[in-house]
């Protein structure tokens, strides 16, 4: 938030004081000062607590006149309890300021969110103790909060994305620190939950790679994407819990520029393991285990093509077993 300009020895010129009052300040030198501000003010005198200088901004931020601004209650252009309490305080004679952020009413009632500061006006001549103009400055805050309501938005929507998937989704930054995972994520390994509440990254990478059958190959590989901002890759990883994980990995990018790395876990355990069985299957004879004759010519097919290619002597052994079509008939 830009803070605002600091007015307390900017007051303008006076004539010389009284013994009886304060000098008065012309109101076209408040007039130009406020105009250099350069963001919604007003000037509040010390006597009633109105309005006495207000300058465009202000007016086109309240939707108002500066004839209708202008002789208003200081309490009446922002009347939060916070901003009541403040202007009584002055009315009591307390030294106060006030400097928060707060909500106004425009013209056309529309919730307006705003910063606002509160302070006293130095003025040349006037008494030590003397009431005081104060400057009201106003920072619109409309779009930032709509920028902040539009980023929540937006990262509930990815949330809620991240956790419709089947997949274990992981994305880091350039520099390894975790952004974001979800809960399929640390299903998928295994983690404890406060490991990653807790954001204790080295604990996580080191929980990942004490699991995996091969933590050395694993790292290794890490390393290499690390290195390659723009590497996409595709792996199997085999767990010590006997899990098969598919890992793809993809970088992140913001305006045509890596900014980090998305990691996908996919537990293909199931798919790997109906695999080997239909595999099994296809090659072995169902009731004894072995090798069924499509096994059985393509290997004698390969042993021929190694016999010949090294010019190595290639033995053959058949066994007839008698009445085995009995066997096969009853129990094949």
């Amino acid at each position: 938030m830009t803070e605002p300009h600091d007015f307390t020895a900017a007051a303008p010129s006076a004539v010389a004081p009284s013994a009886v009052a304060p000098p008065a300040v012309p109101l076209d030198a408040w007039r130009a000062m406020l105009s250099a501000v350069g963001s919604p003010a007003w000037i509040v005198e010390p006597q009633a607590l109105t309005v006495c200088a207000v300058n465009a901004e202000a007016l086109a931020l309240l939707g108002q006149t500066e004839a209708s601004v202008l002789g208003q209650g200081a309490d009446s252009l922002i009347a939060t309890p916070e901003d009541l309490a403040f202007w009584d305080d002055l009315r009591a004679g307390h030294d106060v300021r006030l400097h928060s952020d707060t909500v106004l009413v425009d013209a056309t009632g529309r919730l307006v969110q705003v910063t606002r500061r509160v302070q006293r006006l130095a003025e040349p001549g006037a008494a030590d103790g003397a009431a005081a103009h104060h400057l009201v400055l106003v920072q619109d805050r409309s779009a930032q909060q709509r920028e902040q309501e539009e980023r929540e938005l937006l990262l509930s929507e990815l949330q809620a994305t991240l956790e419709s998937t089947g997949d274990g989704i992981l994305v880091t930054d350039l520099a390894g620190r975790i952004r974001a995972f979800n809960r399929r994520f640390a299903q998928i390994w295994g983690l404890p939950a406060d490991l990653l509440t807790q954001r204790q990254d080295d604990a996580v990478y080191d929980w990942m790679r004490r699991s995996v059958v091969d933590p050395e190959g694993y790292s290794r590989r890490l390393a290499a994407i690390s290195e390659a901002t723009l590497m996409q890759a595709s792996e199997r990883i085999e767990l010590h819990s006997g899990q098969v994980l598919e890992r793809v990995t993809q970088p992140q990018c913001q305006r045509g520029r890596p900014c980090g790395r998305v990691w996908a876990f996919r537990d293909t355990t199931a798919l790997v393991q109906a695999g080997a069985q239909i595999e099994a299957l296809s090659n072995t004879d169902a009731l004894t285990g072995v090798f069924n004759r499509r096994q059985f010519s393509d290997t004698l097919a390969e042993a021929l093509r190694q016999a010949r290619r090294r010019n190595d002597p290639l033995a053959l052994l058949i066994l007839d077993l008698d009445r085995f079509k009995q066997i096969n008939d009853s129990l094949g």
